[in-house]
């Protein structure tokens, strides 16, 4: 059974060793050398995190797998009615079981309570099982975009939008 919860600073802990289960595996393949240590030094330190949801206004959901801890999600409000999900990540063991889908739907159920009228997010171009995953659940690309993150590292992205 996937259960859902909303997840606070108290979770960073949880948050943090699903990301680094997850991350490495997923961007090692496709980004450039040294890039997925640098993004992961930059977004998932216990500080980075704590920001994300203090002061950057970064909601965060926790997905349990049998009681089990097995991916999670962020997502903030960036417009009077688009939220832009910032994260979806799925523990590999555990892909294809639908987390990552009642993550997803969990997030465009909270954008809709905000008056979101449209969600968005960013997926690496090379991530192409992401991709895939988003297209069957009706996002669709409207734009690309390359985004400098530091140390001549950029983020190649396509950006993608679901109506809800």
């Amino acid at each position: 059974m996937i259960e859902i919860i909303h997840a606070g600073i108290d979770d960073i802990a949880v948050i943090r060793r699903l990301a680094e289960e997850i991350w490495f595996p997923t961007y090692l393949p496709i980004l450039p050398e040294g890039q997925a240590d640098y993004m992961f030094g930059k977004f998932y330190t216990i500080e980075a995190l704590r920001e994300q949801m203090q002061q950057d206004g970064h909601s965060f959901l926790l997905a349990y797998d049998e009681g089990v801890p097995a991916g999670f999600a962020s997502y903030s409000l960036i417009a009077t009615d688009i939220v832009k999900l910032h994260k979806l990540y799925v523990l590999p063991s555990t892909q294809g079981r639908g987390i990552g889908a009642a993550l997803l739907d969990q997030v465009s159920d909270e954008a809709r309570k905000l008056s979101a009228t449209k969600l968005i997010l960013y997926v690496n171009k090379y991530n192409h099982s992401a991709q895939k995953f988003y297209e069957r659940k009706g996002l669709r690309i409207f734009k690309s975009e390359i985004i400098e993150i530091g140390q001549e590292f950029v983020m190649d992205d396509y950006v993608l939008e679901l109506n809800l």
